[in-house]
Order: structure tokens, then C-alpha cells, then sequence
């Protein structure tokens, strides 16, 4: 799993077997408004529309490991707009790990200029 820059977003997309997750982030270290919601990318699969994932849920788990890579890194980085799969598969870990993975590369890459 690893981390890919485009020049707008950080994206890391996780597969394991039926499951995948994707997200995509743009964050910041200094003061920003408040992030845009959370935007929902098409669905990719057969899953039913009641399984697909709560934007509450999302936000939550995403705003956990921005919150836990920040305070392991002593930074403050704050999400500025986030992209995730609509039919993607509901895992806390996996998308707590998927925002921590993120943050990570993003402070590497600033720090290597």
C-alpha cells in the first residue's frame, strides 16, 4: 500500500482479497476553514446502496488518523477535502490507517525539500 502524490491529493487505496478502500486527501498544516464534506465517488461493485458507507463514519474514522499521525509527528495537519469510494468496504481500521498512511508520506515529502 503506498502513498501517491498528483500534485492535489494524497491517494492510497487498500485491496485485500473481496474488500477494497480507497481515499484520497488534500490536507494542510496550517489554519484552515472547516473541511468540505466528504465526497462520495461512484460506487465500483455489486454491493446494496444500505451497505455502502455513512458519511458520519467516514469523517469520524478519516479525522481519527489525521489526528493520530499529527500527534505521533508533532504537527497539526488538518484535512482540507477528502475522497472516498461510495461501496467501499466499512473498516474503522482500515480507514483510521488509510489517514495516519497519508499524513505520514505528506509530512515526509514536505520535510525532503
Amino acid at each position: 500500500m503506498s502513498v501517491h502524490f498528483d500534485g492535489k491529493f494524497f491517494r492510497v487505496a487498500y485491496i485485500s482479497g473481496p474488500n477494497h478502500n480507497y481515499s484520497a486527501l488534500r490536507i494542510t498544516e496550517s489554519e484552515s476553514p472547516p473541511a468540505l464534506p466528504i465526497k462520495f465517488l461512484p460506487p465500483v461493485g455489486p454491493r446494496r446502496s444500505e451497505d455502502f458507507l455513512s458519511r458520519h463514519d467516514v469523517d469520524s474514522w478519516v479525522a481519527t488518523g489525521v489526528a493520530n499521525a499529527s500527534k505521533e509527528l508533532g504537527t497539526c495537519y488538518r484535512i482540507i477535502h477528502a475522497e472516498v469510494v461510495e461501496d467501499d468496504h466499512p473498516s474503522p481500521q482500515v480507514y483510521t490507517a488509510l489517514a495516519k498512511r497519508i499524513v505520514v508520506a505528506a509530512h515526509a515529502r514536505a520535510n525532503s525539500r
